[in-house]
């Protein structure tokens, strides 16, 4: 198994260094990232998708993703970020992307040999205290 190196993080790090750092760890995959920075009772809420508490939930809900997409990796073109407290509000382009064959969506959602790039940016709010600042 080779080691997984995740984004250090500043001592006292400000909640978009901490959204910066877990959006780069995409590249390494969902799984490790979302391991390692969620919180064991992290809530995620995402626009067409049920609700999920704690990481069970969410690892059953990235299971599901990953068995359809076929693209357990993602890097982020990042283009706006705003902060207030713990709140970072991100503008970005969300490029997912597989291993594995195309999936069987791909004229859909304009997957290119196991690409997807998100067709306008997203806006997404990830608020700090559903995340670590901190190596378990």
């Amino acid at each position: 198994m080779t080691d997984i190196t995740f984004t250090e993080l500043p001592p006292n790090p400000a909640p978009v260094d901490v959204v910066k750092a877990f959006l780069k760890d995409w590249e390494i995959g969902f799984v490790p990232t979302f391991d390692r920075w969620l919180y064991r009772d992290c809530l995620w809420t995402n626009a067409g998708q049920p609700d999920c508490r704690g990481k069970a939930e969410i690892s059953a809900l990235l299971d599901e993703y990953l068995r359809v997409s076929n693209m357990p990796y993602g890097q982020v073109d990042l283009l706006t970020v705003a902060t207030v407290d713990s709140s970072v509000l991100t503008e970005r382009i969300d490029n997912l992307y597989g291993d594995g064959p195309e999936n069987p969506c791909s004229a859909d959602h304009g997957n290119i040999r196991g690409r997807r790039r998100s067709d306008h940016p997203l806006f997404r709010l990830l608020r700090l205290d559903a995340v670590q600042t901190q190596i378990r």
